[in-house]
């Protein structure tokens, strides 16, 4: 039988490892009998276990703690833990995975996550890696354009409309300026509704980066330009024809470590951290028979494949 653990089941993971963990230890103490405030079958929550629950309650909330409240609180849990044992819980594996993943997380967090907060980088360091890596700084050529589009919905259209944009390119070459776009030819001439009242204005692009709306193959021509002032021909496109303008060109450069160190540092700090998290990984083998065979599981890839739905077709 398969129990699906509830959300209070995994909020109260750990109190399964505490407050019982807890009361289990009191009962073990040697020494005076100690004070008993709740007693839930045969766990008991002791005035030692409630100081330690207390004083985390209050590092944790400002507010202040009612102790009859909080006394409650862990009668309550107590007695949730004690149903879902019955209920087979804490056989369930799913409930098995969790309490794995909890301590997991314990673990980690006082073995491995004090050092990797103090791991820093230094200036030096941050230098070298600078000049090692500086060509991944480099600012791309970016151009400062305009552009005419046009839509076309069939081939007769799509004469009729190449025709258009030759007469608006010719026109916009002989007024031989780079200031103001196309001007009032982008309002006659552009179904684009950001830029066609701008002049076609579409700000700065890079080869790589530029607005979704243009195509690729208008960016491409657009880089082929010179001089600031020149108009390309007529490019075709997926999404319609165009004519681009250049109107400034910022050549490629490299960017200041003054503003690449903040990226820059918090990529060497997480290198760092990987490696501290793969050396602890390593270390912890030590002393373990560790037996791995991957080979063995080769058939489950292949079955796996052929039992999971085909893909949708890509619309």
């Amino acid at each position: 039988m398969h129990f699906n653990a509830p959300v209070l089941l995994r909020s109260s993971i750990t109190v399964i490892l505490t407050v019982v963990g807890l009361a289990g230890c009191s009962r073990q103490e040697q020494g005076p009998e100690p004070l008993v405030l709740a007693r839930i079958g045969d766990v008991v929550i002791t005035e030692a276990d409630f100081k330690l629950k207390l004083q985390a309650e209050q590092v944790r909330s400002p507010a202040a703690v009612d102790a009859g409240a909080l006394l409650q609180e862990l009668v309550d849990r107590e007695i949730l833990v004690q149903n879902a044992k019955k209920a087979g819980l804490e056989s369930d594996q799913e409930v098995q995975d969790l309490i794995k993943d909890v301590l997991i997380a314990k673990f980690k967090e006082r073995k491995l996550a004090d050092a990797q907060e103090k791991v820093t980088v230094s200036d030096e360091e941050l230098k070298n890696a600078y000049e090692v890596g500086k060509q991944q700084f480099m600012k791309p050529e970016s151009l400062k354009l305009a552009m005419l589009h046009l839509t076309v919905a069939s081939d007769q259209e799509k004469e009729e409309t190449h025709t258009r944009l030759e007469s608006a390119a010719e026109q916009a070459k002989r007024g031989g300026s780079a200031e103001g776009g196309f001007g009032a030819l982008s309002v006659a001439c552009s179904d684009d509704q950001e830029s066609r009242y701008r002049g076609g204005d579409i700000g700065w692009v890079e080869l790589e980066r530029h607005p979704a709306r243009i195509d690729p193959a208008a960016i491409k021509a657009a880089f082929e330009l010179k001089a600031p002032g020149d108009v390309s021909s007529v490019i075709t496109g997926k999404s319609g024809l165009y004519v681009m303008k250049l109107l400034e060109r910022r050549s490629s450069a490299e960017s200041p470590l003054e503003q690449v160190a903040p990226i820059l540092k918090q990529r060497l700090l997480q290198q760092k951290k990987d490696q501290l998290a793969d050396a602890f990984q390593s270390e912890l083998r030590s002393g373990l028979q560790v037996e791995v065979h991957p080979d063995r599981v080769k058939a489950f890839n292949v079955a796996v494949r052929e039992t999971l739905p085909p893909s949708p077709a890509i619309q």
